[in-house]
């Protein structure tokens, strides 16, 4: 088994401290590439076990897939994907915390932009950590931390650009699957909306950081990049509540659904909508 190492560029920063305003930079590649959400282990479970997703096309699913020091349920579009975590079993990794919003740069350097956009000068110091990565191409990632939630945007290796740099999505998401060749092509495209609750201080900075990436904001807490949207709901925890994907071809079937004790799975000709209701 190939094993590459990825750099991490860690960035801290203080939740209750605003972020100074800064010029637009332009951050025009950057899209919602991937969230993943603790679900309970029950919950987990029942996913596992269901043939819902067997022969149905809807995505590419790899099931307790395991990435460098965690292992999760990965459900696979054309362009987006999602992680579900076991919340007992990932209870001892911090760093995971409840909820992420990955984000990717579909051309090469714009990390070196982000880094310019949170300046040390700040309070908000990037740190370089070393994690290995199992069948997975190099890349850089920075992340802004708050609490339980975290905003990751990833570079993907050199190896994945083609014409001006950018990245072909179709290579990379078929070496994120460990697949030599894209056979299975799944009905699911990209993921256009993210919804979240966020205590009021993680809202308030993520709300800034959102805004630096070149997300602009729409009505209420909602922030819009193409046909990308992350929307907030101020709350008493931090949970990502749903989770819509595009179709990459037309679907024509009946409506399709799936309850996995406070997961649920909607299948229409619309897209492909996920909700997290809140544990009872």
């Amino acid at each position: 088994m190939r094993t590459l190492l990825a750099s991490f560029v860690i960035l801290t920063a203080c939740a209750s401290k605003p972020l100074p305003a800064l010029p637009a930079v332009d951050l025009g590649k950057i899209k919602i590439d991937h969230v993943y959400v603790k679900i309970s282990s029950q919950d987990y479970r029942a996913i596992e076990k269901s043939d819902f997703f067997a022969g149905s096309k809807l995505y590419f699913t790899e099931l307790n897939k395991t990435v460098s020091r965690w292992s999760g349920h990965y459900i696979s579009g054309r362009e987006g994907y999602l992680e579900l975590f076991d919340r007992d079993a990932m209870a001892k990794l911090s760093q995971i915390g409840e909820q992420g919003f990955g984000l990717i740069s579909e051309t090469t350097g714009e990390i070196e932009k982000i880094h310019a956009l949170f300046p040390p000068s700040e309070g908000s110091p990037f740190q370089e950590q070393k994690f290995e990565l199992s069948k997975s191409p190099s890349s850089r990632n920075t992340y802004s931390w708050s609490a339980q939630s975290a905003i990751w945007v990833a570079e993907v290796d050199p190896t994945f650009a083609g014409v001006k740099g950018a990245v072909d999505r179709t290579r990379w998401m078929t070496y994120f699957r460990n697949k030599k060749s894209d056979k299975s092509v799944p009905l699911a495209g990209e993921i256009l909306e993210v919804h979240s609750t966020l205590r009021p201080a993680q809202l308030a900075f993520f709300a800034q950081v959102l805004e630096r990436l070149g997300f602009v904001k729409a009505e209420g807490s909602k922030f819009v990049k193409g046909a990308q949207s992350i929307t907030f709901t101020q709350g008493d925890e931090e949970r990502i509540t749903r989770v819509r994907f595009s179709l990459a071809a037309p679907y024509t079937g009946k409506r399709r659904a799936e309850t996995f004790g406070n997961v649920h799975v909607e299948v229409t000709p619309e897209g492909i909508t996920w909700t997290f209701a809140k544990p009872k």
